[in-house]
């Protein structure tokens, strides 16, 4: 069977064609540093790198909802203990009070104290982060606590649902839990705003009573122990925050690792690989300038 010269001329074209794109695949991998560049490079590799990346997104979305966890708790921790120190202060009134001495301008001076108190424990009652009330429940969006100035009364508006609490996800399966029911935490087992007003009631009578003082100043030690009751939850969830993030940070460092293990190119075994290419590439432009015959015109 006779060939041709377009034949030859065709057979060459396609070998050449191919050298070509060996050496562009080439010249990508040094340029990229990736042996993997798309998935006809390395089908099943191309797979695991992408179920790698999906897995990296996850975790790295479990840490941003860690770090807004931490927020919320530290801020959180940050309100209840100035609340803390408020509520110690009345229990100070209230001890200074309760052996009945003193005069209706000490007693006055005392009831208006409470009353700042109270306010100040409102205010932090109604404390927001990011625009948002952090002891209202999924109710975020009002204050949880309101002052009736008519009655005197600080009542909870707040969500008080069984889902009132924050949950947020922090691993597959895991979850924390953050207290944000203000009505459990202020006004659970002991009202730590009725307390402080039957205080303030108490010490603007004429001849307060030392041993209803005595009585609130129980109540009010209940609201504290009440309040560090959810100081502790928050410590101890604060903590298992940080050992969770830790722990993520690994397993980020890990599947990154899995990525570049699958993924990278040895640049030096590339080079070398890529200068290989590029004299076949040099040396099959020669041989096919000297196969491809002359054409007649060639000679004229």
């Amino acid at each position: 069977m006779r060939v041709t010269q377009t034949q030859m001329s065709d057979t060459v074209a396609r070998y050449l064609f191919k050298q070509g794109q060996a050496l562009s695949k080439k010249q990508e991998v040094v340029a990229s540093g990736k042996k993997v560049n798309r998935p006809s490079d390395d089908p099943t590799g191309m797979g695991r790198i992408l179920d790698y990346r999906k897995t990296i997104s996850t975790l790295e979305q479990y840490k941003r909802n860690i770090a807004q966890a931490r927020v919320r708790v530290e801020t959180s921790e940050t309100v209840l203990d100035g609340v803390s120190e408020w509520v110690q202060k009345a229990i100070a009134v209230a001890r200074d009070n309760t052996p009945g001495t003193g005069d209706t301008a000490s007693w006055q001076a005392a009831a208006s104290d409470v009353d700042n108190i109270r306010t100040q424990v409102l205010s932090l009652a109604n404390t927001k982060v990011g625009g948002t009330f952090i002891f209202g429940g999924r109710q975020t969006d009002a204050p949880p606590f309101v002052h009736n100035l008519g009655t005197d009364q600080i009542t909870y508006v707040g969500d008080n649902t069984a889902n009132a609490d924050m949950r947020i996800a922090i691993g597959e399966s895991a979850e924390i839990t953050i207290k944000a029911n203000g009505e459990e935490i202020f006004n659970g087992a002991q009202d730590v705003f009725l307390a402080l007003k039957d205080l303030k009631d108490e010490l603007n009578q004429p001849v307060p009573d030392p041993t209803v003082i005595k009585g609130i100043q129980g109540r009010l030690e209940q609201a504290a122990l009440q309040i560090e009751k959810i100081r502790g939850l928050g410590s101890t969830t604060f903590k298992r925050l940080e050992v969770t993030e830790s722990q993520l940070d690994q397993f980020i460092v890990n599947y990154e690792k899995l990525v570049s293990d699958t993924e990278s190119a040895d640049i030096a075994q590339a080079i070398l690989e890529l200068q290989s290419q590029e004299t076949a590439y040099q040396t099959s432009l020669g041989v096919a300038a000297q196969t491809i015959q002359k054409t007649l015109l060639d000679y004229l």
